[in-house]
């Protein structure tokens, strides 16, 4: 019986599988995800970044004349 899968799509499948697993682990329950996917490359493991840059808290300057 075959599943219709080449080897390499099924190595992704299992990565994927893998994947879902630790994030399950990992980043379920809280509000910062750890495991992101990178387009072309895989997954890493890191702090997301702010989705919002941090409110200004400096004194504004005017650069205009």
């Amino acid at each position: 019986m075959t599943t219709g899968l080449s080897g390499s799509e099924a190595r992704g499948h299992i990565v994927d599988m893998h994947i879902h697993r630790l994030r399950q682990k990992i980043d379920d329950g809280f509000e910062c995800r750890l495991i992101h996917a990178v387009a072309g490359a895989g997954y890493t493991v890191r702090e997301a970044e702010p989705a919002t840059p941090p409110a200004w808290s400096g004194t504004r300057v005017n650069l205009i004349s």
